[in-house]
């Protein structure tokens, strides 16, 4: 709607007086710092505003099959969608691989390293790693200085009857072009026919492989990445 574009513009400017006016970026390739984490500014406040599922619609909106080049570095690609949009979507899968606390603090900690200073990409993975704990070279790697491509993941499923539960076998396969094998952690959702659920998050870094998980019920749908936290397309298919 009119009103939530302007909303989403009076916030995008708004944080850029932490994101680009406090804290500037070093060169011009490093210009996803203040465009992308201003993006992201606009879905936390409307997830502070109105929720989970608000967040959710805010990143949907800013889904695209079409990102090209590469956040850091991006040549032509200045200011395009990809330095506003993926660089929104970079932040929330780092959200998702670090989970909330260290990523608030992750913020709140580059904030204060490099305010009223200059900022590289270099310099927000490292602060990402300290506070973290985590090895980070393939997340930056795959979504920041090489990676131009998003996950395309086709998943086939089957369920195998067990005398408590059932066992579902998995079969994945990424599909993308331009970028050979994505690692990244997803949640698969289980759901049965009484609406009984379970979450597992599986950790995939191959191009293909299969997945078995056991569940204490039969279910019957399979949804994959259900909150929304992977810049993906996926492909579901059951086998009967």
């Amino acid at each position: 709607s009119g009103r939530k574009f302007f909303t989403d513009v009076y916030v995008h400017e708004l944080a850029h007086h932490w994101w680009g006016n406090a804290v500037g970026p070093k060169t011009w390739k490093d210009i996803w710092l203040n465009e992308g984490f201003s993006t992201y500014s606009e879905v936390l406040y409307d997830e502070h505003k109105a929720g989970k599922d608000a967040m959710r619609a805010s990143m949907l909106s800013k889904f695209s099959s079409s990102f090209y080049g590469t956040l850091y570095n991006p040549g032509d690609n200045l200011f395009s969608q990809t330095i506003y949009d993926k660089g929104a979507w970079v932040l929330h899968m780092l959200r998702w691989e670090v989970g909330d606390s260290n990523f608030f603090y992750i913020l709140r900690d580059y904030f204060e390293k490099f305010k009223y200073k200059s900022a590289s990409t270099d310099d927000f993975k490292q602060v990402c790693e300290s506070v973290s704990g985590k090895d980070l070279d393939r997340f930056f790697e795959q979504w920041v200085y090489e990676g131009d491509d998003m996950i395309k993941l086709n998943i086939n499923w089957e369920v195998e009857l067990l005398e408590s539960g059932s066992t579902v076998n998995i079969n994945f396969e990424q599909l993308q072009d331009r970028y050979e094998v994505f690692h990244f952690p997803i949640e698969l959702r289980f759901i049965d026919k009484n609406g009984r659920n379970e979450n597992v998050i599986n950790y995939i870094d191959k191009r293909e492989g299969e997945i078995s998980v056991d569940l204490p019920f039969i279910p019957q749908s399979l949804t994959a990445d259900p909150d929304n936290w992977l810049l993906a397309d996926i492909n579901i298919e059951r086998e009967e």
